[in-house]
């Protein structure tokens, strides 16, 4: 397609609505998704009930006071993420874990108009759905979708508004949409940073290097005076998870690249496998674009981490590379085809197969890995759509408890409570008494599930005394505080 067809696209219907449809399409299956795992009490819960709780406290115009954390454990003193507060007016309207998790599958979905806008009137209408809806069901977002509420749901967009800003040679945009980047969490500014190193690849050096200081100073004084400002400990409470790179620990400079060396090839089997799938995603095209650099750090910082949940391709970790690649592989497609050689070696052949199909090879390989990630649970939906008997239990066993009582509850059920009362999670020792407990057996938590749950509550909570209201044959069971028990 020639610069002038694709220049007239950029006004027509189809470019100015299509993305935004496939944007509402993809919100709609991630929401339905979402929503019917909570259903199901299949969430992480923990962080739902946390996030839940914080955003509250925005709601009400307090402190972003989480109980599930720990008794009042104000959440800015472990993470630096007040965006949040942006949903305490949606919250206030709908108060429920519902809110977030259908906010975190909208703000997902707007970032798959920017990309699809961007791909079709840079590559043509097929090409450009194409990378549009591999996007959309990359299976980092779909990761993120399906493991609680995170506030990484906010840099989704952001990164995704902001790179095709940059790829557009709209520099002041892209900087204006790399910025609140820094409010979404502490270690964001390394991607702004990066933005600003592609900013200035591109021509612009003293902006680029402008923002990039800024991305920079912005995780240094958020990391060593914000959160321990706030937190109880006065430190940030995340540098034991930079293993060999935590400055903290009392080693020189050899001693921290020894022990940096020795993390990243810890279990390198798993994070060559994260990377080959990141890689995989875009169809290897976004190895050909700078954009990419921007991935490397976030990348890197997860890989030197001792905390292996940070090294795979479950939870949140990997959407907000998810834009950061596909605007690279977008970059890259307009690079090929203006560059497209007519020559007849392999390596010519091969550069006008990767540009002519690349985007549709990227679409098959987002609906191939599908069936491996969150997505698929589509394929059972009596599954997805019928809770199991237990489930409807553990319903009943909470609707027990009134609103605004205080809970005490085991880890998969903090997040169904935990918008309606004030919860704490059985897993801390020093909660106060609660006015009522839901304990499931099963998830306990305890080493060996308590045979006799009602007193081990009591004894739990100095010898309080408790009566059981609920008992069933599922081993759920609801206690009520004889002590300071609200009337019945």
């Amino acid at each position: 397609m020639g610069a002038k067809t694709v220049q007239k696209s950029e006004t027509s219907p189809s470019v100015t609505k299509g993305p935004w449809l496939l944007a509402a399409a993809i919100f709609i299956g991630y929401a339905v998704m979402s929503l019917a795992r909570f259903q199901r009490i299949a969430h992480g819960s923990f962080d739902l009930a946390l996030f839940t709780q914080a955003v509250a406290g925005y709601a009400k115009f307090e402190p972003p006071i989480s109980n599930v954390r720990e008794h009042g454990y104000n959440v800015l003193g472990e993470h630096f993420h007040p965006i949040l507060a942006l949903l305490g007016p949606l919250y206030r309207l709908w108060p429920s874990p519902m809110t977030l998790l259908v906010a975190q599958a909208l703000l997902i979905a707007v970032s798959v108009a920017p990309i699809t806008r961007l791909a079709v009137e840079r590559l043509g209408t097929g090409s450009g759905y194409a990378v549009g809806a591999a996007y959309g069901l990359s299976w980092g977002l779909q990761a993120a979708v399906d493991f609680d509420f995170h506030e990484i749901a906010f840099a989704v967009p952001l990164i995704a508004f902001s790179l095709v800003a940059v790829v557009e040679q709209r520099f002041p945009h892209a900087i204006m949409w790399a910025l609140p980047l820094v409010l979404v969490k502490e270690d964001l500014g390394f991607i702004v940073a990066g933005i600003g190193l592609v900013i200035a690849i591109r021509g612009k050096r003293l902006a680029g290097a402008v923002l990039g200081v800024f991305g920079i100073a912005a995780t240094l004084i958020a990391i060593g005076i914000l959160i321990p400002a706030i937190n109880p400990e006065g430190k940030y409470p995340f540098w034991k998870q930079a293993g060999g790179a935590d400055p903290t620990t009392e080693q020189g400079p050899f001693g921290m690249i020894s022990a940096l060396g020795e993390q990243l090839w810890t279990s390198g089997d798993v994070k060559v496998h994260t990377l080959f799938l990141l890689l995989l995603a875009t169809a290897f095209l976004a190895v050909r674009s700078p954009i990419t650099l921007i991935a490397v750090v976030p990348l890197g910082l997860r890989f030197i981490s001792p905390n292996e949940f940070y090294w795979g391709t479950t939870f949140h970790y990997s959407a907000p590379l998810m834009p950061i690649l596909f605007v690279a592989a977008i970059d890259a497609l307009i690079r090929l085809r203006a560059t497209e050689s007519a020559g007849q070696g392999l390596r010519d052949r091969a550069r006008k197969a990767w540009a002519t199909h690349g985007a549709i090879a990227m679409l098959a390989i987002a609906i191939a890995l599908t069936d491996k990630f969150p997505l698929s649970q589509y394929w059972d939906p009596k599954t997805m759509f019928s809770p199991e008997e237990r489930v409807e239990a553990a319903w009943t066993a909470m609707a027990l408890v009134p609103d605004g009582a205080t809970v005490e509850t085991t880890l998969n059920l903090l997040a169904p409570l935990s918008g309606r009362t004030d919860t704490y999670w059985i897993g801390h020792a020093n909660n106060p008494v609660p006015q009522y407990v839901v304990f499931d057996q099963k998830h306990s938590g305890a080493p060996v599930p308590p045979q006799d749950p009602l007193r081990w509550i009591s004894q739990r909570h100095g010898g309080a005394p408790f009566e059981t209201i609920y008992a069933d044959r599922h081993g759920l069971f609801v206690f009520v505080s004889l002590g300071d028990a609200p009337s019945r």
